[in-house]
């Protein structure tokens, strides 16, 4: 008996310890992520494809964005980004935390070149890379980060590279007005003297 309520302790304790399906990413403030990110961009999302990878066997949504502006880095006019996971042929393959693009959406990119193909783009933290770009109640535009899907784990600080423990994020993140967003990547921008 004592033993097998141990045992349900236990299991009770290991799935509180870190949420059921999700992706586990550094957690880093935005200014952070600006600097650490080799392209940052402003767009609208084209088109949207999603097709196997016939050598993996693994599905992929591309996303095609027409670039407005570049903050940082160099980026063409108009790039592809790869996502894992998407719905092909009645097949679908959904990876927690990935980002979700909609034909027609404004958004803000954290990306860099793929490594296995330098003309896609990926995502440098899952949706945690992506602000979608939305009116709100008075007109204005806004910047949201949908982080369902997504848990954080604080840096390591010299603790021997061990990272600290994993945090739940928000589902969304309420970023401010597009002026606002904007200004915060050009001061982050400026301060590393980056182009």
């Amino acid at each position: 008996m004592l033993r097998s309520t141990r045992f349900a302790v236990i299991a009770m304790l290991v799935s509180l310890s870190a949420p059921a399906f999700a992706s586990v990413i550094i957690a880093h403030t935005f200014e952070q992520l600006v600097d650490r990110t080799p392209i940052v961009i402003q767009g609208r999302v084209g088109q949207v494809d999603v097709r196997i990878d016939d050598s993996l066997g693994h599905i992929y949504t591309y996303a095609e964005i027409l670039v407005d502006q570049t903050f940082k880095g160099r980026a063409p006019k108009i790039l592809v980004v790869r996502q894992p996971g998407g719905e092909w042929s009645g097949r679908r393959e959904t990876v927690a935390g990935a980002a979700r693009f909609t034909p027609g959406e404004g958004v803000i990119l954290f990306i860099e070149p793929a490594a296995d193909d330098p003309s896609l783009y990926v995502s440098v933290a899952l949706a945690a890379g992506k602000v979608s770009l939305e009116k709100n109640a008075r007109g204005q535009w806004v910047g949201r980060r949908y982080l369902d899907g997504l848990s954080f784990v604080a840096p390591s600080k010299g603790n021997g590279g061990n990272a600290e423990p994993v945090i739940p994020g928000p589902l969304v993140e309420q970023l401010g007005t597009l002026d606002d967003i904007v200004a915060r990547i050009r001061q982050a921008v400026a301060k590393r003297g980056a182009p």
